[in-house]
C-alpha cells in the first residue's frame, strides 16, 4: 500500500459513530439521535442503494459502523457488520485503497456493474463467491396473525424485550445477533431492539436489530442448536416486529439460508427481489 493510500484509510476513520455517551454510568435514552451523520456528499455516494437500507441508512445516520472515503472524496466504503458497501465512482484510482481495507469473510454489496466489475478486477476470483440473498417485502405482515404466533410459544418459554442483562447473553451459539455491529449491550439496549425467548433465565432464542436506521430496521434471528424446531424463532421473531411497527418502523427481512426464508413466509413476509452479494472468503 503507497503512503498516499495509507492516508485514505486513516481519513477514513473520521466517520464513525460516537460511543462517548455509551460510557458506564451515564443515562441512554434512544431520543439521543445519531452524533456523526456522514457529510451529505458522502450520503449521496450510497443513493443508488436499493437493497438493505436499513444497514446502510444506520451507518450513514452516524450509529453504526465506519465509513472510509477516498483523499479525493470520489469514492466510499461503509463497513457494517458482516457487510461492506460500496459507493461513488467505481473507475477512482484510489478505489483500490478501499478495496484492500476490507478483511475477510465479508459480503460485499455493490449498486451497479461498473462496481462489481471493479471488485472482480482487484480481488482474486478464487477468492470470491456469488452469494445472492432474497428480499422480502413486509407490507403483508398482519399484527394478529404475529400475536397469535407469539401466543403459541410453550409453556417452559417466556418471550420478553431483552433488556442490558439478557443482552449480554448474546453469544456465538445464537449468532446472528446484535452484539456482531453494536458495541456491547448497553449500546445495543439504547440504540437499538431485541426480544428473546427464555426457558428460565437462559436466552435459547433471540430476534435483534443487526442495524436499525431512523426508519426501518434489519432483522437477524437465531436459536441455539438445541431448541431448534420448537417454535422459539417465529415467536421470538413475531414480538420484535410487533414491537417495530408499533414505533413506526418497518421490519426488513433479507436472507440466503433457506431455513430463513421459511421463516419469513411464516410470519407473513412475500418474497420481493434479490440482492446481488460477492462474498470475500
Amino acid at each position: 500500500m503507497s503512503e498516499s493510500e495509507g492516508r485514505e484509510i486513516v481519513a477514513a476513520m473520521a466517520y464513525l459513530p460516537d460511543m462517548s455517551r455509551f460510557d458506564k454510568g451515564h443515562e441512554h435514552h434512544n431520543d439521543q439521535g445519531p452524533r456523526h451523520p456522514v457529510p451529505p456528499e458522502i450520503v449521496r455516494m450510497f443513493a443508488d442503494h436499493v437493497h438493505l437500507r436499513a444497514v446502510i441508512d444506520s451507518g450513514l445516520e452516524g450509529r453504526l459502523g465506519r465509513v472510509r472515503v477516498t483523499e479525493a472524496g470520489d469514492a466510499a466504503c461503509l463497513d457494517l457488520g458482516c457487510y461492506s458497501f460500496f459507493g461513488g465512482d467505481a473507475e477512482s484510482t484510489k478505489v483500490g485503497a478501499l478495496i484492500d481495507g476490507v478483511t475477510t469473510s465479508r459480503e460485499l454489496i455493490y449498486p451497479s456493474p461498473d462496481w462489481r466489475h471493479r471488485l472482480l478486477q482487484a480481488i482474486s476470483a478464487e477468492r470470491l463467491t456469488d452469494r445472492p440473498m432474497r428480499r422480502f417485502d413486509g407490507r403483508s405482515l398482519n399484527r394478529e396473525s404475529l400475536r397469535q404466533c407469539v401466543k403459541n410459544i410453550g409453556a417452559d418459554a417466556e418471550v420478553r424485550r431483552l433488556d442490558v442483562a439478557d443482552a449480554a447473553q448474546l453469544d456465538a451459539g445464537i449468532a446472528p445477533h446484535a452484539l456482531q455491529t453494536y458495541v456491547d449491550p448497553e449500546h445495543f439496549v439504547a440504540e437499538g431492539l431485541g426480544w428473546g425467548a427464555f426457558i428460565g433465565e437462559r436466552l435459547v432464542s433471540a430476534a435483534t436489530s443487526y442495524a436499525m436506521s431512523t426508519r426501518q430496521i434489519e432483522v437477524a434471528i437465531a436459536t441455539r442448536a438445541e431448541h431448534r424446531g420448537s417454535g422459539l424463532a417465529s415467536a421470538t421473531a413475531a414480538a420484535l416486529l410487533i414491537d417495530a411497527m408499533d414505533r413506526g418502523i418497518e421490519p426488513c427481512w433479507n436472507a440466503a439460508n433457506p431455513v430463513s426464508q421459511r421463516m419469513a413466509i411464516r410470519l407473513g413476509f412475500t418474497r420481493a427481489d434479490t440482492c446481488e452479494v460477492l462474498f470475500l472468503e
